[in-house]
């Protein structure tokens, strides 16, 4: 039986930006709108 425990998610990918623009982008609720999501795919909520 597998529980929520047993369960892992890695996702992998390569950004082309600087490490201070990418922290920004994950810290930052506005920008994280604009970069989160796959093509075709989007973020509709973020929250500091």
């Amino acid at each position: 039986m597998t529980t929520d425990a047993d369960m892992r998610l890695e996702v992998r990918h390569r950004i082309a930006a600087s490490p201070e623009r990418l922290f920004a982008a994950w810290t930052t609720p506005e920008q994280l709108l604009a970069w989160w999501g796959t093509k075709g795919g989007w973020c509709t909520e973020a929250e500091r």
